[in-house]
C-alpha cells in the first residue's frame, strides 16, 4: 500500500535543498540536525532510492530528489494554500453565507449590516435573497438558505429567534376623504376601498385577522403582489392599505401616513434557522450575532438609526 507523503519530511527536504546543508537546514527549522536526517531518510524509504549525494558537508541532490524537488514545492505550496483558506474560514474570515428576508424592514434594516460585514469580511461570498416567510423557511429548511429574516415558521424543524416587531399603519394618498384627519378608527374604514397583498402573505394574513376580529371586511377586489406595489398604488390614488411602517418611513410623495386606532397590528420577526444544524459555519455565527446585535432594538428605532 503505498505510504502517505508527510508535509514535515517535505518541509525537512525543502530546506535542506535550499541550504545545501543539513545542518543549516536544521538550524532553519528549529529541529536537531537529527531529526533532519531522519526525516531524509525516511523519504528516501518511502521511495526506495537516495535524494542526496553528501560532498563533505555540502549535500547536492540526485535525479530523484531533483524530481522530488520540483514536485513538492507545488505541493507544499497547496498545502501551505489550503492551510490558510481553512484558518480564514475558522475565523470567519470567509465561507459562503446565504440568507433571506422578507419585504420591508428586515431587508431595509439588515441591509447597513451586511454591508459593514462585507467590508470587514471580504472573502466571504454572500447571497442575499428575497421573499415570502413560507417560501424562505422551506429553503432553510432543505438546506438551500443558511439563515431566514421572517415572521415564525410553522415547521417543527426550525427554530425562530425573535429579534422586532414590525407594527403596521395605514397609508393613504394624501387627497383621500381620511387623509385629513388625525384620528381613524377600524369603523372609518367601511367606505375606504383597501388595498391588500397576495393570499398567502404574512402580512395580509395579520391585517385580516385583525380587521375580520373587529367586524371590517378588508377585502375590496384588489390584490397587489408586493409591499412595494402596494404602496406605489396608494401613491396613484387606487385606494388605501395597511402596511408595514418600514417601507412608508419616510412616508412616500403623495401619501399620509395615520395611525389605526382601535387595533394593534403587529408581525414579531426573527432570525429562522434548522434546528439541527444551527449556525454551522463561524462566518455565519458572526454575521448572526451582528445581525442579532443591529436588529435587537423598537422597529421605530432602527429605522430612525437607518434614517441618520
Amino acid at each position: 500500500m503505498t505510504e502517505t507523503l508527510d508535509l514535515k519530511q517535505l518541509q525537512t527536504f525543502r530546506a535542506v535543498v535550499r541550504h545545501g546543508s543539513f545542518a543549516r537546514a536544521a538550524d532553519e527549522l528549529g529541529i536537531a540536525q537529527s531529526t533532519v536526517t531522519l526525516h531524509v531518510q525516511a523519504l528516501e524509504a518511502q521511495f526506495a532510492t537516495p535524494l542526496f549525494t553528501r560532498l563533505g558537508r555540502r549535500a547536492e541532490l540526485t535525479d530523484a530528489g531533483r524530481t522530488l524537488h520540483e514536485r513538492a514545492e507545488a505541493l507544499l505550496h497547496d498545502a501551505a494554500a489550503l492551510q490558510a483558506t481553512m484558518d480564514d474560514f475558522g475565523a470567519g474570515l470567509s465561507g459562503n453565507v446565504r440568507i433571506g428576508a422578507i419585504e420591508s424592514a428586515a431587508s431595509i434594516l439588515v441591509l447597513p449590516v451586511l454591508v459593514r460585514f462585507i467590508k470587514q469580511r471580504p472573502r466571504v461570498q454572500l447571497r442575499v435573497e428575497a421573499g415570502g416567510t413560507g417560501s424562505l423557511c422551506d429553503r432553510v429548511l432543505t438546506g438551500e438558505l443558511d439563515l431566514a429574516l421572517c415572521s415564525p415558521p410553522a415547521d417543527p424543524g426550525l427554530l425562530f429567534e425573535h429579534l422586532f416587531d414590525e407594527r403596521f399603519v395605514l397609508l393613504l394618498p394624501e387627497r383621500h376623504p381620511l387623509a385629513a384627519r388625525e384620528h381613524i378608527t377600524v369603523e372609518d374604514l367601511s367606505s375606504t376601498r383597501l388595498l391588500v397583498s397576495e393570499p398567502n402573505c404574512e402580512y395580509r394574513v395579520r391585517v385580516e385577522a385583525a380587521l375580520l376580529g373587529s367586524g371590517t371586511q378588508p377585502y375590496s377586489g384588489i390584490e397587489i403582489g408586493t409591499v412595494v406595489g402596494l404602496k406605489r398604488a396608494v401613491q396613484a390614488g387606487f385606494g388605501a392599505a395597511i402596511v408595514p411602517i418600514a417601507p412608508v418611513t419616510p412616508t412616500p410623495a403623495g401619501t399620509v401616513v395615520r395611525e389605526l386606532e382601535g387595533v394593534d397590528i403587529r408581525l414579531p420577526i426573527g432570525m429562522v434557522q434548522r434546528r439541527e444544524t444551527g449556525f454551522a459555519s463561524p462566518a455565519l455565527r458572526e454575521l448572526a450575532e451582528r445581525i442579532r446585535s443591529a436588529l435587537s432594538a423598537p422597529v421605530e428605532e432602527l429605522l430612525a438609526a437607518a434614517a441618520d
